[in-house]
């Protein structure tokens, strides 16, 4: 469309009062046009860019990758901090806004990349940003779910409630809220409700050493192990994992044991009486022959003799003529115990050996 110019101002003078007037009304008429014609054509411009971006969801892949910075893929044309897609979500059905109010807080249009956004599409959003300035990730459902945040290879980072941020990104980098991994590698990230499931506690997850390839150092983390109750060292890769992934021993017993709970060594079961009870003092309730009372805070539980040797015999074991590793002397000084020699936590040029319980090292 053309803009016509009401008047040619330079043509002609005005001396008079009501001449001046009328040139001040045109003059403020052709100026309300002209701010009309440039909002219709930013309109217009944005309309066909956001309908572009929105033409690659397909119900048959409705996530869009993410690209790193290339010569070959141009740029948005204006800031992502101005992009729709990162305040209004794109849907895999244009238009349509059925995926549960998926939101996501924060200024997590600060990427880096220039792809990176936030898609919102039955029943699970997707957050595809490698990397990030400042992000704060929750999912919000209708319905009262709880929710689970993996990754694109399948590693839980963390799991909770709708209203709690699960991930954040802080100067760059990544952290899950329950994983305490400082840095965090993912190509995509789903917030998957959980309808019906029992929330999973970070302690009850399963061993996850992490991405076999990975560019990141190695270090050693605690899981808890479900089966002895224990907190144990592991390689970690330094990528990937779950939310059982602890950067200190303490903090794994803070987080999976009670202060007060204790049982018979290594979870092994207790020896009980004809009517059922396992409990005793060392004084009036004794234990059953061939078992005996390991006292707690207030009351004992009857353990099996043959159990206890074979615990003790775990914890102080014989390494002939080598020395037995001890754990760091920040936690304690027992001998360094681990679930399992799969799990790679023993030091450099240290052998390692399974026990009856738990494995341990020789140096």
């Amino acid at each position: 469309s053309s803009l016509a110019l009401p008047i040619d101002f330079s043509a002609q003078e005005c001396v008079h009062q009501e001449c001046i007037l009328q040139q001040r009304n045109r003059m403020e008429s052709f100026l309300r046009r002209l701010a009309v014609f440039g909002l219709l054509s930013s309109y217009i411009h944005a309309q066909d860019y956001s309908d572009d971006d929105y033409d690659i969801y397909s119900d048959e892949y409705p996530f869009h990758q993410s690209y790193p910075h290339s010569i070959d893929r141009p740029s948005r044309p204006y800031p992502s901090h101005n992009r729709r897609d990162h305040h209004e979500f794109g849907t895999s059905n244009r238009g349509s806004r059925d995926c549960h109010n998926c939101k996501e807080i924060g200024n997590a249009c600060s990427t880096s990349a220039p792809d990176d956004q936030v898609i919102c599409a039955k029943p699970k959003i997707v957050y595809t940003a490698v990397e990030c300035l400042s992000a704060k990730i929750k999912c919000e459902y209708a319905e009262h779910y709880n929710v689970r945040l993996e990754t694109d290879s399948g590693h839980v980072l963390a799991i909770g409630e709708q209203s709690e941020t699960l991930v954040e990104c802080i100067n760059g980098r990544w952290m899950a809220k329950d994983s305490r991994n400082t840095k965090i590698k993912f190509n995509r990230l789903r917030c998957i409700p959980t309808e019906g499931r029992k929330v999973i506690r970070p302690c009850n997850y399963s061993l996850d050493m992490g991405d076999k390839h990975c560019d990141e150092d190695a270090t050693i983390r605690y899981h808890f192990d479900a089966e002895t109750k224990r907190c144990l060292p592991f390689k970690y890769t330094g990528c990937g994992g779950n939310a059982n992934n602890f950067n200190r021993k303490s903090h794994c017993y803070d987080e999976c044991l009670p202060a007060d709970y204790f049982d018979c060594p290594a979870n092994s079961p207790p020896t009980r009486r004809p009517d059922g009870s396992a409990d005793c003092d060392k004084e009036k309730r004794k234990c059953p022959e061939g078992s005996s009372c390991k006292m707690g805070f207030a009351v004992g539980i009857c353990c099996d003799d043959k159990n206890l040797e074979k615990y003790k015999a775990n914890i102080k074991p014989d390494c002939g003529d080598r020395k037995v590793v001890l754990e760091d002397e920040f936690d304690s000084a027992g001998t360094l115990l681990g679930k399992s020699c799969d799990h790679q936590f023993c030091p450099l040029e240290a052998e390692c050996h399974r026990g009856t319980y738990f494995a341990y090292c020789c140096q």
